[in-house]
């Protein structure tokens, strides 16, 4: 998985050569899967019963796709 990841980061950085984009796509791709490693880490932090502030919480509920009806 992991393999994957660094695979599709210098397809981004490719791509941003040939358009010119000043590394955009590159760093918005990085973004994109920090993002969703933190995501992770909260859910299982959570799972865990380490206690998380209720802002991450319902952060963590919103982004999940998680919220209660």
């Amino acid at each position: 998985k992991k393999v994957v990841l660094f695979i599709l980061v210098g397809a981004a950085a490719q791509l941003d050569t040939v358009l010119g984009s000043n590394n955009a796509i590159r760093e918005a791709t990085i973004f994109f899967f920090m993002g969703n490693e933190l995501l992770s880490l909260l859910e299982n932090a959570g799972r865990m019963g380490i206690p998380l502030p209720q802002a991450l919480t319902n952060a963590v509920e919103v982004l999940g796709g998680k919220q209660k009806q």
